[in-house]
């Protein structure tokens, strides 16, 4: 799953269209969620942004706004990123559902570097208060881990106001996708003790290598963040069946669905 898209905000929002799992105590009802950084060229020896927030938005309204953990706050130099390299600003575990809008908050710390050394403050337009505002309309699965890269468009966001003076005008394209799937079963009956067990062949030990573990509650079981490829999926219970082998191919952006387990 992928989406790409292109616009130079205006104030207020614009309308647009490597993890593993030790536990499943929080990921069948989460999505991994990482906010990534990147750039055009732009005809600058440095354009400096000082990224203070990230945000993402549930619902749509003023109360549905929940902070996404900062990597770093402060300046990025934006043409550090050119040329397909990128930054993670923020990630972690969130809801899986709906997400309406994300917003980059910046602050007063912005300023361009021309060719001849020669530093320029840049002033964020008014209007732009409460953060740079993209409508997203996402839905995360749970287990899967998500990626939007925000393309910060330095060459169309820098405008030069004819006096010596610039401004910033952020110009921004989004690419978001799903980078890793998932691992989901039923085991029957549901009150017996297991263990699901994610294994993956090493091609040089020639073992099975354990690359995830999860503890099965309520007779379901899912294991997030898996690379796609094929794995050995072993359900394990506690005591008096043997486990139970089965094979899984998962692809990014899906959950593989083993089915029902069943023990008698």
């Amino acid at each position: 799953m992928r989406k790409n898209l292109f616009f130079c905000l205006i104030a207020g929002a614009v309308g647009l269209g490597g993890l593993s799992s030790c536990s499943n105590e929080d990921v069948t009802s989460t999505s991994r969620f990482e906010v990534r950084l990147t750039d055009a060229p732009a005809d600058y020896a440095k354009v400096l942004v000082d990224i203070q927030g990230v945000e993402y938005n549930v619902n749509g309204t003023d109360a549905g706004w929940k902070t996404l953990p900062l990597k770093r706050a402060g300046v990025y130099n934006l043409l550090d990123f050119r040329n397909g390299a990128d930054t993670i600003l923020a990630g972690e575990e969130i809801a899986a559902g709906k997400i309406s809008q994300i917003r980059l908050k910046l602050g007063e710390n912005n300023s361009i570097v021309l060719k001849d050394g020669k530093t320029i403050s840049i002033k964020v337009p008014s209007g732009f208060e409460s953060g740079l505002k993209l409508n997203l309309h996402a839905e995360f699965q749970a287990g899967v881990a998500y990626v939007l890269t925000v393309d910060f468009d330095a060459a169309k966001s820098v405008v030069a106001q004819g006096n010596g003076k610039y401004s910033l005008k952020p110009c921004l394209r989004t690419y978001e996708k799903a980078v890793r799937g998932a691992v989901a079963g039923k085991v029957t009956p549901d009150t017996l003790s297991t263990t699901v067990y994610l294994l993956k062949l090493n091609s040089v030990t020639q073992k099975n290598d354990t690359i995830a573990a999860s503890i099965v509650k309520a007779g379901r079981f899912l294991i997030g963040g898996v690379a796609e490829g094929g794995y050995t999926v072993s359900v394990a219970p506690a005591y008096k069946f043997q486990p139970k082998d089965l094979n899984a191919n998962v692809t990014i952006g899906n959950i593989f669905d083993l089915g029902v387990v069943a023990f008698q």
